[in-house]
């Protein structure tokens, strides 16, 4: 899954040490996710210690699809630095990752 990350990111790189996937339930636990600007990767732009994703699948059976989050601790980091290197990026923002990445479990 990290590979997958990296490929679709555009000037970030992304660190994801721990995976659990629980077919029961439908859910998956992304543990120690980090994301850094290339440019400035100190401080990382985000850190998700704990994060999983959840699909109740009965709503699924009505052919709706609703999901749950649970983030637990995250931490957002944006210095001068880094804003001052997303606004001279050359990357148009609508095709930045970061404004709607999605990734199919």
């Amino acid at each position: 899954m990290e590979s997958s990350i990296k490929h679709h990111l555009k000037g970030y790189s992304v660190q994801l040490p721990g995976l659990h996937f629980r077919l029961v339930g439908l859910s998956v636990t992304l543990k120690e996710l980090t994301v850094s600007q290339q440019a400035h990767p100190e401080p990382p732009v985000a850190e998700f210690p704990y994060l999983t994703a959840s699909i109740h699948w009965r709503q699924g059976l009505s052919g709706k699809i609703v999901a749950e989050f649970e983030l637990n601790r995250p931490k957002i980091h944006i210095n001068l630095q880094q804003l001052r290197s997303e606004t001279d990026s050359k990357i148009p923002v609508k095709e930045r990752a970061w404004q709607g990445y999605t990734h199919n479990l």
